[in-house]
């Protein structure tokens, strides 16, 4: 219908029969004509925003938007109106990509004009229709690189925009916009494996798009493809738990240099994989594998694992596929577990370590502490089960909920069903209780506790045929004297119950750790590399050995030196200035630069500078004047306090030994 753009809305309006309510609205809002109530729609969609305006008010608004629209339309709204909601959402993320590879300023030039709101109507309206290259020029601070950034904007969105709505075949309108949108962004080499990408079974591959997009020649550089392939757990083909050393030998690198590579592929996977988040509207593969991405828990099984990859004819895991899904919903979800702890053969044991991965809605999450839940079954299982016993599954997790709704307990009883199978072998009986089985072997390992209990606490542990004859003491109807092999067996097999000191056939129980400050099982290497692989620098042989002399109270640095450079299996990784790590580990380099000390620093002549002096100010000071790190120092002064040099009253002063 054709009218004056100019003719007052009021007058329109009252031909419209129009509600009273809406007649109040119009006026209030100054929507003095057509243009201004369209202008409106245009930026919001709707009107319900508006003060009093309900869905039926703001239908009556919409009906007269929709019914006088073509007054005075541009060929990019009269497109937009040929949408359809799919390709909108396509089109907005193609603008959003496009946008965000600008420079910031036209970005944030962008966001101005459009005053935050990204609508595609907003979009048509203010950027497309109204801004030119003079109109670019009025705001400040814009010259003319941004101007043509944004020029350039605007002509390849309006391009894709009028291509997307000239589309008849409905069946294809997505594939060519997609088309549109790969080649903007990547250019012929993506387009060409989106198109030429097998599709047999009428629904798109879309795990297979991801591998032929991971093993292209244009995405990843030789290096990050072969850390992504070869490190990572993402294919079955990868060798099981490649180490970072491993790699960096394969490579010509080092592990310092491969450990930086994984964690940029780490660090960036999302906005690597950004344009693909398309995908997530524009095909139906998710579906047709019956995954709904907004559900509040999402989990992978191996059945469907072997149906993707048999399906696609792909090889991802089971973590892979997990992500994937991830990658598609990871803005209200997360994966429960430390990634790192997938790839690594050490696990971080600050971080969850799981068998399987498992997706929760942060909503989910927010209200059930998922890591004390599984943490709880853990700490059970390790510790003695005497008698089988249940727990009530629902009654179990409420312990872990911050609300007693019985909708959340319910929508959490499944979940639960599944970590409890995969994680522990576990099983909920009929009843819906978890039921936890008497130990198995639990009559050999008991007995074994129980002498070493009888026995008592002592910090050297027990020798086996202290053991052996404990046991006989107490059940002279075992006797292990002739059998020690089967009494060690039961013991290592039992590490949790269980603790060997040192190299010699001598033992604890575990719990002692807990109980004692001063105690920890292993050898000395053992418990240096625990103390290293929680640590993130290299630390000093005098702080390694300030560690372990809290257990092995007479272990000097020199019997620490010698032990790890005896070490063959070349745990240990040594740089220098008397630091050391872990070689599995990863270090910044910034933490491996050691300054050599300046042996002249500590001769007497030297010394007599800084002496007396409290001892922190005497470590300080010289730290200071040798530019090296206090450790350092601390070490040398702490030894010539030992052989008799220096000395050190109760006041903490240090002086020269004959004063």
């Amino acid at each position: 219908m054709k009218i004056n753009k100019d003719q007052p809305l009021i007058d329109l309006a009252h031909n419209e029969d129009l509600s009273t309510r809406t007649l109040n609205i119009i006026i209030r809002e100054n929507f003095n004509n057509i243009a201004d109530l369209i202008s409106y729609y245009r930026r919001h969609g709707n009107f319900t925003e508006l003060e009093s305006c309900g869905k039926k008010t703001s239908n009556e608004l919409l009906s007269i938007c929709k019914k006088y629209k073509d007054y005075q339309k541009s060929d990019y709204a009269k497109a937009v109106e040929n949408l359809e909601d799919k390709q909108i959402k396509i089109l907005l993320k193609c603008f959003q990509f496009q946008l965000n590879n600008l420079s910031k300023r036209s970005q944030d030039l962008i966001s101005e004009i459009l005053e935050g709101n990204f609508l595609m109507l907003n979009i048509v309206e203010k950027f497309l229709e109204k801004m030119g290259f003079n109109e670019f020029k009025k705001y400040k601070n814009v010259g003319e690189a941004t101007v043509r950034e944004l020029i350039k904007l605007q002509k390849s969105f309006s391009k894709l925009l009028l291509k997307t709505s000239k589309s008849n075949n409905t069946s294809n309108f997505s594939d060519e916009l997609i088309k549109a949108y790969l080649g903007s962004i990547a250019g012929n080499w993506l387009v060409n494996i989106w198109t030429n990408i097998d599709n047999e079974n009428e629904v798109f591959p879309l795990f297979k798009f991801w591998d032929q997009i991971i093993n292209s020649e244009n995405f990843f550089n030789d290096t990050e493809k072969y850390i992504f392939l070869n490190y990572f757990s993402y294919y079955q083909s990868a060798k099981d738990k490649n180490t970072l050393g491993v790699i960096g030998d394969e490579l010509g690198l080092t592990r310092e240099r491969v450990r930086q590579v994984r964690n940029e592929i780490l660090e960036n996977f999302h906005s690597k994989f950004s344009f693909l988040e398309i995908l997530s509207s524009a095909s139906t593969t998710l579906n047709n594998y019956e995954i709904n991405l907004e559900s509040n828990f999402i989990f992978v099984s191996d059945s469907l694992v072997n149906e993707i990859n048999q399906s696609e004819g792909i090889t991802f895991t089971k973590l892979f596929i997990t992500k994937i899904f991830l990658f598609y919903c990871r803005n209200s979800h997360e994966m429960l577990g430390y990634e790192l702890n997938y790839h690594s053969l050490q696990k971080s044991k600050k971080h969850l370590s799981l068998k399987s991965p498992y997706i929760f809605s942060n909503k989910l999450l927010s209200r059930f502490n998922a890591k004390d839940f599984i943490d709880d079954i853990n700490k059970r299982i390790q510790n003695d089960i005497k008698d089988t016993y249940t727990l009530n599954l629902r009654s179990f997790i409420l312990r872990f909920c911050n609300t007693s709704d019985l909708s959340l307990i319910e929508s959490l009883e499944s979940p639960c069903k599944i970590i409890i199978s995969c994680e522990f072998d576990l099983l909920v009986n009929m009843r819906g209780e978890i039921v936890f089985e008497k130990n198995k072997e639990k009559f050999n390992y008991e007995i074994i506790a129980e002498a070493l209990q009888n026995m008592g606490y002592d910090k050297n542990g027990h020798h086996i045929t202290q053991i052996s004859k404990k046991i006989s003491e107490l059940y002279p109807e075992i006797d292990y004297s002739n059998n020690l092999e089967s009494l060690r067996g039961i013991i290592n097999r039992y590490k949790s119950i269980f603790v060997h000191i040192g190299r010699s056939s001598t033992y604890a129980l575990k719990k002692w750790e807990r109980e004692s400050k001063n105690f920890k099982g292993g050898t000395i290497r053992d418990i240096i590399e625990e103390y290293l692989f929680e640590e993130d620098k290299p630390k000093h042989l005098s702080k390694i050995t300030n560690h372990v002399n809290k257990f092995r109270r007479d272990t000097t640095q020199q019997n620490v030196y010698g032990n790890l450079k005896l070490d063959e299996s070349k745990t240990f990784q040594f740089f220098g200035e008397g630091f050391i790590g872990l070689t599995n580990k990863s270090y910044n380099t910034a933490d491996t630069n050691f300054k050599e000390l300046n042996k002249f620093l500590f001769t007497k002549k030297n010394l007599k500078k800084y002496i007396p002096d409290y001892y922190e100010n005497l470590i300080s000071n010289i730290s200071d004047k040798g530019q090296v790190l206090e450790v350092q120092v601390k070490s040398i002064i702490d030894n010539k306090i030992k052989r008799g040099d220096l000395k050190k009253n109760k006041n903490n002063i240090v002086r020269f030994n004959h004063e």
